[in-house]
């Protein structure tokens, strides 16, 4: 049986909140779990399904436990305010005792915060398929890697109510827990009189169930031994020069041998790629000679997007080299930010790549992201010395610089030179400079566009609280996120030299972004772009149109501009791109990921 095939029949296992989501007034409770049973069968999911219903029991009908527990869902009892963390340590301990493949529901509207914290770590080291549902019109924690994220009401059945069998009124389908005394039965008659014991009572007052959630990833190790399959793999290594530069005094061509050198002594002997971030202007020509001369990469960027160019050079290099492999992280902020570390964390959680980090300071808090080692810069390039505190000086003997053999990229311009000449020519360029001032007025206007972004947020709340029958739908993001309005297409297509491109009426798309970018400069290039600003600009021209809402699918730092200029004409901007700078940059505008949140892809 393949990979595919045993998690399409493994046991999908439901956590449900029933104070999140509740059982709609006049529902029969007899169909929740026909309802989720179909909604994986949609998915190509027939595995067993097991359901376990939270909650303040005391407060449900009983009509609607019996209806419940006739179709096996088992329900346990819990306070209101512990119904998280309980969920969470049963969530725990069952994860222990079900290695994958296996599939995991959770119905909760509180799952952000410590719970998806923990629970993204726990997806790093054991990767189970994920679910949600929940009663929400939004989701703003994008932490976490859901195979499907659906809205409560969408599981809801409707039609007639299964046949189950019943025996004297009461069902015996399924067990009752009470959370709080440690106490189960399997009948409702049973289970009501504990719920209405003296001995619950005191029990739920002298020992309540603890609302804290225990994150048990906290107590992970930081460093491990390497497993055998990441032993010998590929390790990339993604260096932030701004927040760990090379130290004073210290020769830059001994980076390399030391990062080799720490890998090797915890059983890393892959092939090593290296890449560093920096604005070469603030980078001493004597030190990118001697990295170069060691075959690390050198990428010139502005100090205000190099984190996104980082991120963006992870996503393509995972996609040249599937895992097993291993990514390392030289950077303090990559290593303390969830919302810097967000892809990275979801591509752990979807496949086998193992994760180093170093920095300059240890993190306040423990990084979202499993590691199998993490060191401090400084003592990383020490590595080799008997004396940590001492950097290592090379002799003469080893100052005679090799011939380059690391490559100088412009992630501005997305431009390659194999010389330092070369690429100095190339930012004293027109061009160069003209990219460089264009980002620079952009990082500036920075503020307005946050402010922007609170406003926003503001009228998209108050759009919510006043139209709670929206419909919500799956498979789209527009009636995922409440967007129920005609939809109206456009993009460009064509593009191939010079030809001019083919455009219909309903449809166009950008080739430029289907497809491997033409060249830096190239007339199809260029081409795409303008013809894409053209039809922005048109639409904005249109004073007779009324403010709607426009989607922009691409990948092009360009035409964040544009978004601007859409929402400065009063239409609600939206971005679906594959790019985390402009995911990260995006300011006042709402972000889908392609990948995720447009295709759904695995």
């Amino acid at each position: 049986m393949s990979g595919n095939d045993a998690a399409e029949t493994a046991k999908i296992e439901v956590w449900w909140d029933m104070n999140d989501c509740t059982i709609p007034e006049g529902y029969d409770a007899r169909r929740v779990r026909s309802g989720i049973e179909r909604a994986f069968e949609k998915l190509g999911y027939t595995g067993p399904v097991s359901i376990t219903a939270y909650g303040d029991q005391k407060k449900t009908p009983c009509h609607v436990l019996r209806g419940l527990s006739s179709t096996g869902v088992a329900v346990a009892h819990t306070n209101s305010d512990s119904t998280r963390s309980v969920m969470h340590r049963d969530m725990v301990e069952w994860r222990a005792q079900n290695p994958p493949p296996g599939i995991i529901l959770i119905i909760s509207d509180q799952v952000e915060g410590e719970f998806s914290w923990d629970l993204a770590r726990l997806q790093q080291r054991t990767r189970y398929k994920l679910f949600q549902a929940n009663s929400m019109k939004s989701r703003d924690d994008f932490i976490l890697l859901y195979k499907a994220n659906w809205r409560w009401e969408q599981l809801l059945e409707k039609g007639d109510p299964p046949l189950v069998a019943v025996a004297n009124g009461l069902s015996s389908a399924a067990m009752f827990y009470c959370k709080s005394c440690n106490f189960d039965c399997q009948s409702l008659k049973k289970f009501w009189k504990h719920l209405s014991s003296y001995k619950h009572g005191m029990e739920e007052a002298i020992n309540p169930p603890d609302t804290r959630l225990s994150c048990v990833t906290k107590t992970w190790a930081r460093n491990y031994p390497a497993t055998p399959q990441h032993a010998t793999a590929k390790i990339h290594v993604l260096w932030d020069m701004i927040d760990c530069p090379i130290p004073e005094g210290y020769d830059a061509c001994r980076v390399r041998p030391s990062i080799e050198k720490a890998f090797k002594e915890i059983g890393y002997s892959g092939p090593v790629s290296i890449t560093a971030f920096a604005d070469q202007k603030q980078t001493p020509v004597h030190n990118l000679l001697a990295l170069s001369s060691t075959g690390v990469d050198f990428s010139h960027t502005l100090p205000w997007v190099h984190y996104s160019r980082m991120i963006t050079d992870f996503e393509i290099w995972t996609k040249d080299n599937p895992a097993p492999a291993s990514i390392m992280i030289i950077s303090d902020e990559v290593a303390s930010s969830k919302d810097r570390s967000t892809l990275i964390c979801r591509k752990l959680q979807k496949s086998n790549y193992n994760c180093f980090l170093a920095y300059s300071v240890r993190p306040f808090e423990m990084p979202v992201l499993v590691t199998s080692a993490e060191w401090l810069w400084d003592n990383l390039l020490a590595v080799s010395e008997t004396k940590r505190n001492i950097l290592h000086k090379c002799s003469e003997s080893e100052r005679v610089v090799a011939a380059s053999t690391g490559m100088f990229c412009c992630t501005l311009c997305l431009c390659d030179c194999k010389t330092l000449d070369d690429f100095n020519k190339h930012l004293s360029s027109k061009d160069h400079t003209q990219e460089e001032k264009r980002m620079t007025s952009y990082a500036q206007s920075a503020p307005r566009r946050r402010r922007l972004y609170k406003i926003s947020n503001y009228y998209e709340e108050a759009s919510r609280t006043s139209s709670q029958d929206q419909t919500y739908e799956e498979s789209s993001p527009e009636g995922r996120e409440g967007y129920t309005g005609e939809l109206e297409l456009h993009a460009i297509v064509g593009y191939k030299g010079d030809e001019e491109p083919t455009q219909d009426k309903t449809f166009t798309m950008h080739y430029g972004d289907l497809n491997p970018r033409p060249k830096e400069g190239t007339k199809a290039d260029q081409k795409a772009d303008d013809h894409m600003r053209e039809l922005i600009r048109n639409f904005l021209k249109d004073k007779k149109r009324a403010p709607q809402n426009t989607l922009l699918i691409t990948n092009d730092n360009g035409f964040r501009e544009f978004m601007d200029l859409l929402r400065d004409a009063g239409h609600g901007v939206l971005l679906a791109t594959t790019q985390e700078s402009l995911i990260i940059k995006s300011g006042s505008h709402k972000v889908w990921s392609w990948k995720y949140d447009i295709v759904q892809e695995d």
